[in-house]
C-alpha cells in the first residue's frame, strides 16, 4: 500500500510517515474524548457530565454508586446508558 500525503505530495512510503501518524494519533485522542462511554465505565465521583437514557440527554453526576440528575429538582437518574464528559470550547 503507497501513503502520500500533502506534506509529502511528490513521495510515496510504504508506512505512514511519522507526521500523518502523530496527526492519526492526536485524531484518535480528540475522538475517543468526545465518545459516548458506557456506564459500566462511570466517572469519578462528582464530576459533571452529559448523560443519556430513555430518549433524553441531560446533565447528571455519578455520586455513591448512583447517577444523579443536576438541576431540574435533582433526583436520581434510571435507566442512563451512556455519558460523557461535558467538554467547553477550547478544551
Amino acid at each position: 500500500m503507497v501513503h502520500s500525503c500533502s506534506k509529502h505530495p511528490q513521495t510515496g512510503f510504504t508506512d505512514i510517515c511519522c507526521g500523518c501518524l502523530v496527526d492519526y494519533n492526536n485524531d484518535v485522542a480528540e475522538l475517543t474524548k468526545h465518545r459516548w462511554i458506557p456506564v459500566e465505565e462511570p466517572p469519578k465521583d462528582m464530576i459533571e457530565v452529559w448523560v443519556i437514557g430513555g430518549g433524553l440527554i441531560e446533565t447528571g453526576r455519578y455520586m455513591y454508586n448512583k447517577w444523579q440528575r443536576i438541576g431540574h429538582g435533582g433526583g436520581l437518574l434510571t435507566n442512563i446508558t451512556h455519558w460523557k464528559p461535558i467538554i467547553l470550547p477550547g478544551e
